[in-house]
C-alpha cells in the first residue's frame, strides 16, 4: 500500500470504529452495590450518594450487612445501604491524560511533519505526507507519556455502583 494513504486511512478507522461501550440496565443487579463495596479497603477513600442526591464523602471504617460506616473528617456516619444510590472510588485521570496528551502530540508532530516535508524530501524519495504521519506517530507517542505522567498527578473520582 502507498505510504501517502497511512494517515487518512487511520483517521477513517478511527471515526468509524464502533465504541466499546455497554448499555447499563435500568436497574442494577441486586448484588451489584456488594460488588462494588469489595473494591473497597478499610481507609480507602469513598464517596456515596443517597436520598434524593445527597453525599458523603470520607474514609470507609467499615462494611457490614445492612449498613456501612464512613469517616467525614474524623466523624464517623452510618448510611444503609438500601439508601445508597451511586459509588464513587478516588483514581488517578492516567487514562484520560494518555489519551489527550497523544491525540495534541500527533496533531502537533504531523502539523510539523508537513511543514517541513518538502525540505525533508528534497533529496530523498519521500512525500510530506510520510513524514507528517512519522511526525504524527512520535511526537503523538512522547505526548500520551506525557499526558499520563500529568494524569497521574491528577485525583478525579470513579463511578463504581451503578
Amino acid at each position: 500500500m502507498d505510504a501517502r494513504w497511512v494517515v487518512p486511512l487511520l483517521a477513517l478507522t478511527a471515526t468509524l470504529w464502533p465504541a466499546a461501550g455497554v448499555a447499563q440496565p435500568a436497574t442494577p443487579p441486586a448484588d451489584a452495590l456488594d460488588t462494588a463495596l469489595e473494591l473497597f479497603s478499610p481507609g480507602s477513600p469513598i464517596r456515596v450518594a443517597f436520598d434524593r442526591g445527597n453525599r458523603l464523602e470520607g474514609r470507609l471504617l467499615a462494611v457490614g450487612p445492612d449498613s456501612l460506616e464512613i469517616s467525614v473528617d474524623g466523624v464517623p456516619a452510618g448510611v444503609a445501604l438500601d439508601a445508597i444510590d451511586r459509588v464513587w472510588s478516588r483514581g488517578r485521570a492516567v487514562g484520560r491524560g494518555t489519551l489527550i496528551g497523544g491525540l495534541a502530540g500527533f496533531a502537533l508532530g504531523a502539523a510539523y511533519g508537513l511543514l517541513i516535508g518538502e525540505i525533508a524530501c528534497s533529496e530523498t524519495d519521500c512525500t510530506r505526507l510520510e513524514v507528517g504521519a512519522v511526525g504524527g506517530l512520535v511526537v503523538g507517542a512522547a505526548g500520551a507519556g506525557a499526558g499520563a505522567l500529568i494524569g497521574l498527578a491528577i485525583p478525579v473520582w470513579k463511578r463504581r455502583f451503578p
